[in-house]
């Protein structure tokens, strides 16, 4: 496992940038301007742009990753911070006021609108969501908590806490309230 504080490449390990973007459209319904799709491929190919060693390619591609960090920003209003790593085949439904500030978001995530994930001011330690991981909108995760394998998250929740695997989390803050069948 890849130490994100360090920068570099953090693109899931063993699998081609190609197949990333293919596995992105394909997760996106083939929906080749769905703006989750975009932020993703901006994530992705920013993050493979830092394996390239030659110093004038390396500035000019920083360069245009951070113009497209930007362009996605503005126009799809999804951030996601280069420092997070992304699984394969993450969902990013719909568009507007998504921030990712992650340690890691796991694969086969489903992330809806307006949702937060990010630090604590004052507490050292971001998130990590575990694989297939349904995540609702306006759900806000904040701090250094874990959200197990294939728990679901509620519209409007504010977590605070670990979630366990197959958890059903609602509420501010968020409480577990069942465990999925």
């Amino acid at each position: 496992m890849k130490d994100s504080s360090r920068g570099g490449n953090l693109n899931p390990a063993g699998v081609s940038l190609f197949r990333l973007v293919w596995e992105d459209l394909q997760t996106h319904r083939w929906d080749p301007l769905s703006q989750g799709f975009w932020a993703l491929l901006s994530h992705r190919v920013g993050n493979a742009c830092s394996d390239i060693r030659v110093p004038v390619f390396a500035i000019l591609f920083r360069v245009l990753f951070r113009l497209s960090t930007r362009f996605v920003e503005w126009f799809c209003g999804i951030t996601i911070l280069h420092s997070t790593r992304i699984g394969r085949r993450v969902r990013i439904w719909h568009h507007s006021g998504i921030v990712i500030n992650a340690e890691v978001v796991g694969d086969d995530v489903v992330i809806r609108q307006n949702t937060t994930i990010g630090e604590i001011v004052g507490k050292v330690g971001r998130p990590v969501i575990g694989d297939g991981v349904d995540i609702g909108c306006g759900a806000v995760i904040l701090g250094p908590v874990c959200i197990g394998r294939n728990a679901f998250i509620g519209a409007n929740a504010v977590v605070l806490s670990n979630v366990p695997d197959d958890a059903v989390a609602v509420g501010v803050p968020a409480r577990v309230i069942a465990k999925k069948a």
